[in-house]
């Protein structure tokens, strides 16, 4: 387990309005502590940074403690003096959290942010950190402490943060503490938590936590801090070894290329995901392909198998942060909304996808030469079962009535046509109603039926997601570049009400096609030709 870099972790200073203090300067005020993380954010408490005697004539500091030497005064600076603008997101109710804007100084922008447990913590596992509260002072000056302890578990019925306890012996009262506020909670580099306050009932050995995997199911919390390229990067590595495990053929031939004299096939397949990680994508799949090919001679299918999905592992990291920003915040708890992208070629948006799922990508098998490889998240392709398994002749059948539907007019036909194609994923004699049902019971039954369909499409999204990722059911729409103001707003309408309608799935708008299509693909290759099986050749 990686040693967390704790200069990431900051001092926050808050002025603050108090009637018994001689000035209320800029200097005058609470102490917190933050950590910074990606995208010029920094993690902190929202109430170190939201008190009631707030002094709005002062702005937020910062002070990066390990650059106090290296620039005046003493590694301070200054937020926006608009507080609208200092804070970039705030946790609501339990969720004592805030986001801070403050980009990092040049000397730290080449540290990795700490990874965000997605999960609470297993077992009892030992954390460290350093903070800034008062039982650390030195000479009344607001010096780093060095934390360590156990987290113990969630704190109990209904109370959703983490206990702590904590090793420090200094400070005997709860007050000792304050400054600890925003503290990181880190068991290796992952950061857990965040210190929320230490426990009325046992002095300075107990802390509570606001876990991180509860603010990383906030959709706005996600949206500003976009996804972690680390964890990206740990997933591929992990999706990578599993498909290399797969065919000992695959793994050597690749290895004679890519990492000559690795040693015997264990090692070399660490060398192998290590090289992936490093290597451009474009390169890697021509050699994935040139291998292919070879293998494909040999008649290995599962070699060949193996190459497509050991590429697909590390694809997504490829991808843009900025494009897979708006797909990681989708939540189908948190309401209903479409999400415009970007992107238009349905190849990229299954990257995009998997970047924001923390998974690898996933094509269906590709047997036409000129069609574009599509995700199996893309509805009208993995519901498909019984006479059609390959869904195949589904997926065209579908396409072909959803794009005349949207040429001709946008009414509900659109929103039955998808519940028709949707139903294929339940029962075949719970499909259809009795022709006897009264309008009120046709309605009761039809509504049934969209709760099973969630169900299931819930149900099937979790057996596809990988370790620590998920796997989202999505309907893209193509946006035409001549489409009008009052049709997009028509056809938004019948998209609204079917996102309400299949929370579940994920309803993306793509971008109108752009001017030179072929470049958005540039990055990952020849990825069609490693793709494309060849097996509908005569």
């Amino acid at each position: 387990m990686d040693k967390p870099d704790k200069a990431l972790i900051v001092t926050v200073l808050v002025p603050t309005l108090d009637p018994k203090r001689s000035s209320n300067g800029p200097w005058d005020g609470s102490i917190g502590t933050g950590c910074a993380l990606d995208n010029g954010l920094i993690l902190t408490a929202r109430h170190v940074v939201k008190p009631p005697n707030r002094n709005p004539d002062h702005p937020i500091k910062v002070r990066w403690y390990a650059l106090r030497d290296q620039f005046d005064p003493a590694g301070w600076v200054d937020l926006d003096p608009d507080d609208a603008k200092a804070i970039r997101w705030t946790g609501e109710g339990d969720l004592d959290a805030a986001l801070l804007v403050c980009p990092r100084p040049e000397p730290l922008r080449d540290i990795p942010a700490y990874r965000l447990a997605a999960d609470p913590p297993a077992g009892l596992p030992a954390w460290e950190s350093r903070g800034f509260p008062r039982a650390s002072a030195v000479n009344a000056k607001a010096e780093p402490g060095d934390f360590h302890g156990k987290v113990m578990s969630m704190s109990g019925i209904g109370d959703r943060l983490l206990s702590l306890s904590s090793e420090l012996k200094a400070g005997d009262a709860q007050q000792d503490w304050s400054g600890a506020s925003g503290m990181p909670v880190l068991v290796g580099d992952t950061l857990v938590g965040i210190i929320k306050e230490a426990s009325a009932n046992y002095d300075n050995r107990a802390l509570k936590a606001v876990p991180t995997c509860l603010l990383r199911a906030q959709p706005a919390f996600i949206e500003a801090v976009g996804t972690n390229p680390a964890e990206l990067f740990d997933q591929a590595r992990t999706l990578m070894l599993r498909a290399l495990a797969q065919s000992d053929t695959a793994t050597d031939a690749l290895a004679r290329r890519l990492v000559p004299g690795c040693g015997s096939l264990e090692p070399c397949r660490q060398a192998l995901a290590e090289c992936a990680l490093r290597l451009p994508l474009d390169q890697l799949v021509d050699t994935a392909l040139e291998v292919k090919t070879v293998l494909q001679a040999k008649g290995d299918e599962r070699g060949v198998r193996t190459l497509i999905d050991f590429v697909q592992a590390i694809l997504p990291t490829g991808t843009d942060p900025a494009q897979v920003m708006p797909l990681g915040a989708f939540d189908p708890a948190a309401g209903c909304a479409l999400i415009a992208l970007k992107a238009h070629s349905p190849t990229l948006i299954e990257l995009l996808m998997a970047a924001a799922d923390r998974r690898g990508a996933c094509f269906r098998t590709l047997d036409n030469d000129r069609e574009h490889p599509v995700g199996h998240g893309l509805v009208g392709h993995v519901l498909e079962h019984g006479r059609d398994p390959t869904g195949a002749q589904r997926l065209r059948d579908l396409t072909t009535e959803l794009v005349a539907l949207f040429e001709a007019e946008l009414t509900d036909n659109l929103d039955q046509a998808l519940f028709g194609h949707l139903k294929c994923v339940v029962p075949d004699d719970w499909q259809n109603p009795d022709p006897d049902l009264t309008p009120e019971e046709r309605a009761a039954f039809d509504q049934d039926l969209v709760e099973e369909i969630n169900k299931r499409l819930c149900d099937r999204a979790r057996r596809h997601q990988a370790d620590g990722g998920r796997f989202t059911y999505y309907l893209l729409v193509d946006t035409p570049k001549t489409l009008s103001d009052q049709e997009r707003e028509r056809r938004d309408t019948v998209l609204l009400r079917i996102a309400q309608r299949f929370p579940y799935l994920a309803v993306l708008c793509a971008a109108p096609r752009p001017k030179l299509p072929l470049r958005e693909l540039t990055p990952f290759g020849r990825l069609h030709s490693l793709l494309y099986t060849e097996r509908s050749k005569p």
